[in-house]
C-alpha cells in the first residue's frame, strides 16, 4: 500500500531537521531480548539467590507487576542485574537492515534503549549519555549525534534501571539531560519509532513539554501499526509492521533527493542557490544563535569593478564603505568576501546600527582566531582588554574582518568613529598584522592616512544596469531591455535596491514592466521632493497593492522580527495563519520579488532596513501588534522552558530568548511587560558576563518611554529596574548615560519624596564607583537627613552604602565610622572571641569588620574575621555560595600577604581563582591582577592542580586557626 508522507515531515527531512527517537520495539525487532525477558532470565538463573524469584516471574509474566516494580523488589542484588543487563545486550556484529536505511534519512538519534544498535549500523561517532554534561551542553552544534537517554551498556553502572534512577531523571529539574530533550522537542521535528508510550516517564515528560509550548513547536510523529492516539504526536498508520522498512524508504528517497533538488533549484519555493564562500565555523561559538552574523547571499553581481579592485589591494589596513540606504555597502563587502581566497580567516559582524552591541563581537571575533581560547576567560573583561587580547591573539595571521552596519558608533558632526567601533578603529591602524578590516556605514568619514581608505558608494553607473538587466530571468526579449534599462538607470539614479526591485517586475513580462516605470515615474510637480524617499514610499507601494494576503503576513512578520530568523522558525511563527505548503509558496513569489534577503549558505532570511521601515512605517502601532505578539509566542515556547534555570551559568543564547520578547514588547508600547521580563534576567544575565546584551534592550526601552510622572508611576516595579539598570550602564563603563537617565528622572519627581531618595542612593553609589568620595558622602547625608526628619524606613540601604564608601576613603575617622556600623549591636571582642556564635553573625558581618581592620592595618583581628566569614560561608550558605566564598578567599589572601604569609596566601588565592573561573568569569577576570602572584612556574609548582586538595588546606588552616570542624 502507498502510505503518504505528511509535508511537514518532509520539509524536516529536506532541512536535516528530524530526530529518530529510537525505543525498545526497534531493537526487539532485531533480536535483542525485552526487559521482561531479560529480568525472567534473570530470576530464573538466580532462583536460588533471590527470595520469592518463582513469584516475581509468576507476577511479571501475569502482568501483575511491571519490571520496574520487579527490580525495586531485587535492587540489593544490583551487581548480578547489571552483568546480567551487560551480558544480554552487548551483542557484536548484530546487523540491522532497518537502522541502515534510518541512517540515511537522518544522523540525529535519541533512544531510551542501551544497546550498540544505532551506533554500529549507522557509524555515527558521538555518543551522549544523561550524564555527559559537556557533551550535552554543545548538542545544538552537532551535524550527528546518538542521545542514550538511559544510558550506554557499555558502562552498565550508569544506566538507569531502577526507580529512584528515573525519578532522579525526570523528575528532578536540574538534570541536563531533560532539560535538553525539552529543548530538542522544540526546535526538531521527532520521528517516534518501535516506541510504545507505555513508558510512564518519558510519556509524562513529553506530555508537559508540549503543555508549555502549547503547540507551538514543530509537529511529531509516530510509526505504528493501528490507529493509535497519543496527544500531540500524529499517528502514521503503516498498517503491518513488515510495511516499516518500505515507508522508510521512502524517508531515504526524500533526503537523497535533497541535493538534487538544490542543484536542479526545485527547492527554489523556499530559498534561492548560493553562491560559494570561505566560512570559518567554531563548533563551540556560543553566539550565533541567530543569522545576523552571516553575510548576505548576493547574486547577479555586476558592475563595481573599480571597488572591487580598491577592495582587493593590500595597501589599506582598514576601509569604510559609505553611502546612502540601499546603494549596496553589505552586498559589496559580502561579494568581495565571497571572492577573497587570500585570506586564512573571514569573519562577518552585524551591528544593525545599534550600540551596545560591542562586546559579544569582539568576544565572537577571539574566538574566531584563538579556537583555544574559552569564554570564561574573556567575560566580564573590559573592551580595551578585548581590543589587545584580540590583536594579541590576531599576530601575523591573514584574515578579513568586515563589521557592517556601525553607524551607532559614528559622531555625526566630526564624521569619526568612536566609542568601542572607534577604538578598534584605531588599533587596526595602529598595530602590526597582515589583516584587513571593512566597515560600513551611512554617514560619511572623515579620515586619512597611509592604511586607510574611504570608499564612498554612489549607484551603478549606466553600464551596470544594462547588464545587470541582461543577466536578469526576464520574460522580455534581449533587444528590448536596453531602453527599459536606461529608463530604469534615469529613474533610479542606479540605487541598487531599486534596480533589483524593477528588474524583479520584468518577469511578468514587458508591459508589465512599463506599467510599473510609469507608476514610478517622478513628474515634475514632485521635483523638489527627496528622490529617494520618493521612490521607496511610490515602489513600494505599489509591490505592496500586488501581494497577496499570506505574502503580506509573512513580510509583516519579518518587519518587525528583531532578529534575522531562519525559515523554519518563520514558518512555526505563522503556521496559525497559514500551513507550511502555503507558506513555501507565498515565500516563493517574495524572493522572486527581491523583496527578501537570504543569508550565505543557511536558511535565514530577513528584510532590507529600507524594506522594513516602508512597512512598520505604513501601520500604526495598534495594527502592528498583532504580528509583534505572533513572534512573542513563538519565543514564549523557548522561554517558559527555561526561565526556572537562568543562573550565571546559563549561555549567551538562553539569555537572548528574552531580550529579543522585551524588544518585541518594547517595539509593541507594552512597557510593563518590558519591565517585568528585564527584571526577570537582570541578576543572572550581569552574573553571567552578559551585560551588554542587556543594557542595549533597556537602552532602547528608557530611550522610548515617556518621561513624565503619572506615566512612571502606572509601572510595577519601575524603580527596581531603572535603580538596577542604571547601576549596570554606571559599572560597564557607560557613564554618561547613566548621568543621563538619573538627570531624566529627577526633573519630574516633584518633591522630595520616596522616588528622591533613590535617585540620592544611585548617585552616590555613581560617585563611589568613580571614586569621588567627597560627593558620595554628600548625597548620602542629604537623604539620611530626609529620612531621619521623615522617619521613614531606609528602603534602599542608604546608610549601608554611605558605611561602605566612608570605609573606602581609607581616612581612620571616616574606616572607625563604618566599623561601628558593621558592628552594629556587637562588640570587636564579640565578633574576634573564641567563643563567638558562628550560627548567628552571618558571613556578610564578619568580612565587612575584617575589610575594616585590614584598612586600619589590625592584620591579626580582621584575618579572624575572614576566616569566620570564610566558615560561615562555607557552612550555611546556598545563594551563590561559590562566588561569596570566593570573595571571603581573596581578602583572606590580602591580609596574609600583608603578613608576608605567601604560602598560605597562595593556597586562598588559588581556591578564590577556582571558585571564580567557572562560576563567575566576569570577577575571575576583573581580578587577574590579584591571581598573577600565583602564575608563576615557581608557585605553580608549589600549589597543587587538585581542587579538593585546595580546599583540604584552606579548610584545615581555619579549623587549627579557629579550633572548629567544617559542616559538610
Amino acid at each position: 500500500m502507498d502510505i503518504e508522507v505528511p509535508n511537514r515531515l518532509a520539509e524536516a527531512i529536506r532541512r536535516d531537521k528530524l530526530i529518530i527517537f529510537a525505543g525498545a520495539g526497534l531493537s526487539i525487532d532485531n533480536g535483542l531480548p525485552t526487559w521482561n525477558k531479560i529480568i525472567e532470565d534473570f530470576l530464573n538463573n538466580d532462583a536460588n539467590d533471590i527470595k520469592n524469584a518463582d513469584i516475581l516471574v509468576q507476577n511479571l509474566k501475569t502482568k501483575l507487576m511491571d519490571p520496574l516494580e520487579i527490580l525495586e523488589k531485587i535492587k540489593g542484588e544490583k551487581a548480578l542485574i547489571l552483568e546480567h543487563f551487560e551480558n544480554s545486550l552487548i551483542i557484536d556484529g548484530l546487523v540491522s537492515k532497518t537502522h541502515k536505511i534510518l541512517a540515511s534519512i537522518t544522523k540525529k538519534f535519541i533512544t531510551t534503549n542501551f544497546d550498540k544498535l544505532i551506533e554500529s549500523n549507522t557509524q555515527t561517532k558521538n555518543i551522549i549519555t544523561f550524564d555527559s554534561k559537556y557533551n550535552l551542553q554543545k548538542i545544538g552544534k552537532k551535524k550527528d549525534f546518538v542521545i542514550k537517554l538511559h544510558g550506554d551498556i557499555s558502562k552498565p553502572d550508569s544506566c538507569i534501571i531502577f526507580k529512584e534512577q528515573y525519578d532522579e531523571l525526570y523528575k528532578n529539574e536540574e538534570q541536563l539531560a531533560t532539560f535538553k530533550l525539552k529543548s530538542l522537542l522544540s526546535d526538531y521535528t521527532f520521528l517516534f519509532i518501535g516506541f510504545s508510550f507505555t513508558d510512564a516517564y518519558v510519556n509524562d515528560l513529553f506530555n508537559y513539554m508540549t503543555e508549555l509550548l502549547d503547540g507551538l513547536g514543530p509537529k511529531h510523529y509516530m510509526l505504528s501499526a493501528s490507529d493509535k492516539k497519543i496527544n500531540n504526536i500524529e499517528n502514521i498508520n503503516i498498517q503491518d509492521y513488515n510495511n516499516m522498512d518500505i515507508f522508510l524508504e521512502k524517508l531515504a528517497n526524500i533526503r537523497a533527493n535533497r541535493k538534487k533538488d538544490k542543484d536542479k533549484d526545485e527547492d527554489e519555493d523556499i530559498k534561492p542557490k548560493h553562491e560559494t564562500t570561505i566560512e570559518i565555523t567554531d563548533e563551540d561559538f556560543i553566539f550565533d544563535d541567530d543569522g545576523s552574523d552571516i553575510a548576505p547571499n548576493v547574486t547577479n553581481w555586476v558592475g563595481r569593478k573599480k571597488e572591487l579592485d580598491l577592495l582587493k589591494q593590500d595597501f589599506f589596513k582598514v576601509i569604510f564603505i559609505t553611502g546612502i540606504g540601499g546603494e549596496g555597502k553589505s552586498a559589496l563587502a559580502s561579494h568581495y568576501l565571497n571572492e577573497a581566497n587570500n585570506f586564512e580567516i573571514v569573519d562577518w559582524r552585524d551591528f544593525k546600527e545599534e550600540d551596545h552591541k560591542f562586546q559579544m563581537k569582539i568576544i565572537s571575533m577571539i574566538l574566531t582566531i584563538s579556537s583555544d581560547t574559552k569564554v570564561q576567560k574573556l567575560v566580564g573583561l573590559t573592551n580595551d582588554k578585548l581590543i589587545n587580547l584580540f590583536f594579541n591573539k590576531l599576530k601575523k595571521r591573514k584574515a578579513l574582518f568586515v563589521l557592517d552596519n556601525v553607524d551607532s558608533y559614528i559622531d555625526y558632526e566630526k564624521c569619526e568613529p568612536i566609542g568601542n567601533i572607534g577604538a578598534l578603529f584605531k588599533a587596526a591602524l595602529k598595530h602590526e598584522h597582515n589583516s584587513k578590516f571593512i566597515f560600513t556605514c551611512r554617514p560619511f568619514i572623515m579620515h586619512s592616512g597611509v592604511d586607510f581608505y574611504h570608499l564612498k558608494l554612489t549607484g551603478l553607473t549606466k553600464e551596470a544596469t544594462l547588464e545587470y538587466f541582461n543577466k536578469g530571468n526576464t520574460n522580455i526579449k534581449r533587444e528590448r531591455l536596453p531602453a527599459l534599462a536606461e529608463k530604469a538607470y534615469t529613474l533610479t539614479n542606479g540605487h541598487a535596491l531599486w534596480l533589483s526591485l524593477i528588474l524583479a517586475q520584468s518577469n511578468k513580462g514587458e508591459e508589465a514592466l512599463k506599467a510599473f516605470l510609469n507608476s514610478i515615474e517622478l513628474g515634475e510637480k514632485n521635483i523638489d521632493i527627496n528622490h529617494s524617499a520618493y521612490l521607496s514610499k511610490k515602489m513600494l507601494g505599489s509591490i505592496w497593492e500586488m501581494l497577496e494576503t499570506n505574502e503580506k503576513t509573512i513580510l509583516r512578520v519579518l518587519a518587525e522580527a528583531v532578529y534575522s530568523e531562519s525559515i523554519d522558525n518563520y514558518s512555526n511563527v505563522v503556521k496559525k495563519e497559514m500551513n507550511y505548503q502555503k507558506f513555501g509558496k507565498a515565500l516563493k513569489t517574495l524572493n522572486s520579488l527581491n523583496l527578501i534577503i537570504y543569508k550565505r549558505n543557511t536558511d535565514y532570511i530577513e528584510l532590507h532596513p529600507l524594506v522594513k521601515e516602508f512597512i512598520k512605517s505604513n501601520y500604526l502601532l495598534a495594527d502592528r501588534k498583532k504580528y509583534i505578539s505572533m513572534i512573542i509566542q513563538y519565543y514564549d515556547g523557548f522561554a517558559v522552558l527555561l526561565k526556572n534555570k537562568l543562573s550565571y551559568k546559563s549561555k549567551y543564547d538562553d539569555f537572548t530568548h528574552f531580550t529579543k520578547k522585551a524588544e518585541l514588547y518594547i517595539n509593541a508600547g507594552d512597557s510593563q511587560r518590558v519591565i517585568d521580563t528585564l527584571l526577570s534576567i537582570n541578576d543572572s544575565m550581569v552574573s553571567a558576563g552578559y551585560t551588554e546584551e542587556l543594557l542595549r534592550v533597556t537602552k532602547l526601552f528608557f530611550n522610548l518611554i515617556k518621561w513624565e510622572i503619572n506615566k512612571i508611576e502606572q509601572y510595577h516595579n519601575f524603580n527596581d529596574l531603572f535603580r538596577s539598570s542604571v547601576k549596570n550602564f554606571a559599572e560597564f563603563g557607560d557613564r554618561d548615560y547613566a548621568l543621563e537617565l538619573i538627570s531624566k528622572y529627577g526633573k519630574i519627581i516633584e518633591s522630595k519624596s520616596d522616588d528622591y531618595l533613590l535617585i540620592c542612593e544611585i548617585k552616590s553609589y555613581i560617585y563611589w564607583l568613580n571614586q569621588e568620595f567627597d560627593k558620595s558622602i554628600d548625597i548620602c547625608e542629604e537623604a539620611l537627613y530626609l529620612i531621619k526628619r521623615a522617619e521613614q524606613d531606609d528602603k534602599y540601604d542608604i546608610r549601608h552604602t554611605y558605611h561602605l564608601i566612608l570605609r573606602d576613603t581609607r581616612v581612620t575617622e571616616n574606616i572607625d565610622k563604618a566599623l561601628e556600623f558593621f558592628l552594629s549591636t556587637h562588640t570587636l571582642n564579640d565578633l574576634i572571641s573564641n567563643d563567638s556564635d558562628l550560627n548567628n553573625i552571618n558571613g556578610v558581618t564578619y568580612g565587612n569588620v575584617g575589610r575594616c581592620l585590614l584598612l586600619k592595618d589590625d592584620y591579626q583581628n580582621s584575618l579572624i574575621c575572614n576566616f569566620k566569614s570564610f566558615y560561615s560561608l562555607y557552612c550555611f550558605t546556598k545563594y551563590q555560595r561559590k562566588i561569596n566564598l570566593g570573595y571571603a578567599a581573596l581578602w583572606i589572601a590580602e591580609v596574609l600577604i600583608k603578613q608576608e604569609e605567601y604560602e598560605k596566601a597562595y593556597y586562598f588565592l588559588a581556591f578564590s581563582k577556582d571558585c571564580w573561573y567557572e562560576h563567575a568569569p566576569v570577577l575571575y577576570n576583573q581580578n587577574l591582577e590579584s591571581f598573577d602572584i600565583i602564575e608563576s612556574d615557581d608557585v605553580k609548582a608549589r600549589i597543587p592542580k587538585d581542587f579538593w586538595k585546595i580546599d583540604k588546606y584552606c579548610t584545615e588552616l581555619i579549623e587549627e586557626s579557629l579550633n572548629i570542624k567544617f559542616k559538610q
